[in-house]
């Protein structure tokens, strides 16, 4: 399940934006403010982030985004053709979006392009493993099994389609590690019969490291140096009029 961001002011831009990404089954942090996103960005790495450049403090949080921590996120910009002001700051983006937004504006560049991302780099975030892991489904745990593992969360398929929603608490013990990671997440239903969608929210600060040192270990193996699109590509697809 990927993760997205979303720092507009503007109501109506800000649910045509946001219906795109949860309909790529995107999970949205949705917040109007430079602050509020700059806290959400210290304490999360999205996959996808969109903004809007005429949110006040725009400059903070862009700097803020350009830190090696986030330099995976895909950044998608929205701004208007008159503003001058703006221009120096698109450069920063891998996909530029001009007013008026609308939904087949959205549709037919936004989603697809988030499709091929989550195919093709925003996926590789996640690593496949196979390992037990349960769930805390009301009073009872129900076993299942994880796999696409990342630092903000996972997938698991349960053995029958089973109504899971909200917060819950999980566990499981990652491959070659006798640790469990144990903490609490959202969940919601994911794209297959049976299968579960978590995003962590809350980890013990020794389940959050143990995390991070297997993914950090996973992607020293498979030597992933991808950091942004490739130019040409931002190139060719990036104004959407």
């Amino acid at each position: 399940m990927l993760t997205g961001l979303l720092l507009c002011a503007n109501e109506q831009d800000s649910v045509l934006l946001r219906r795109a990404l949860e309909a790529r089954s995107i999970l949205v942090d949705s917040c109007t403010s430079s602050d509020s996103a700059r806290r959400l960005l210290e304490s999360n790495h999205y996959d996808v982030c969109v903004y809007d450049l005429r949110v006040n403090g725009i400059r903070l949080f862009l700097e803020k985004l350009a830190t090696a921590d986030h330099q995976r996120c895909f950044r998608v910009a929205v701004t208007d053709h008159s503003n001058e002001e703006h221009r120096s700051l698109r450069h920063a983006a891998s996909l530029i979006y001009f007013r008026p937004l609308t939904s087949h504006k959205l549709e037919r560049s936004l989603a697809p392009l988030l499709a091929m991302l989550s195919r093709e780099h925003l996926g590789k975030r996640r690593h496949t493993i196979d390992v037990p892991v349960w769930l805390q489904i009301g009073s009872q745990w129900v076993e299942g099994q994880g796999f696409n593992l990342g630092i903000e969360g996972m997938s698991v398929q349960l053995a029958q389609e089973t109504a899971v929603r909200g917060s819950i608490s999980f566990e499981l013990t990652l491959p070659r590690d006798n640790e469990a990671v144990h903490g609490r997440a959202d969940a919601t239903v994911g794209d297959k019969k049976g299968e579960i969608a978590l995003r962590f929210t809350d980890l013990p600060t020794s389940a959050r490291a143990l995390l991070h040192r297997w993914h950090d270990e996973q992607n020293a193996a498979a030597q992933r140096s991808f950091a942004r699109m490739p130019r040409e590509f931002m190139l060719a697809t990036a104004v959407m009029q």
